[in-house]
């Protein structure tokens, strides 16, 4: 939103400006979605993660190990690693905006 500021002092005189202040919506991130190919939830869409185009997010497995990452959310996750699904169940996530917010990191099941 762009907003006009405009001070007068007690002598009349006058300065203006103007500041566009761009509010920054939270991450709604679901904690569960079905890659199955039916339509209906087949991608981990984590909604307002496009207006952090410099995110970066990793989701792990129960043994830690990296099965997804990127930079910027492009294309969300469709349950693959290396184009093979996975398997039903919990992983792990890690989700940095990258703009000194506080970085987000939860779970998320998977159901097919």
């Amino acid at each position: 939103m762009l907003y006009k500021l405009t001070v007068i002092n007690e002598n009349g005189c006058r300065a203006s400006n103007t500041v566009n202040v761009k509010l920054l919506k939270d991450l709604k991130i679901p904690n569960v979605f079905s890659p199955n190919g039916d339509g209906l939830h087949d991608y981990w869409d984590i909604t307002n993660l496009d207006l952090f185009p410099n995110a970066t997010v990793q989701i792990f497995n129960r043994n830690g190990q990296i099965i997804f990452q990127s930079k910027g959310y492009a294309i969300p996750w469709d349950g693959k690693k290396n184009g093979i699904p996975v398997p039903i169940g919990v992983y792990y996530y890690i989700i940095n905006t990258g703009n000194n917010k506080p970085i987000k990191s939860g779970w998320l099941t998977v159901l097919r």
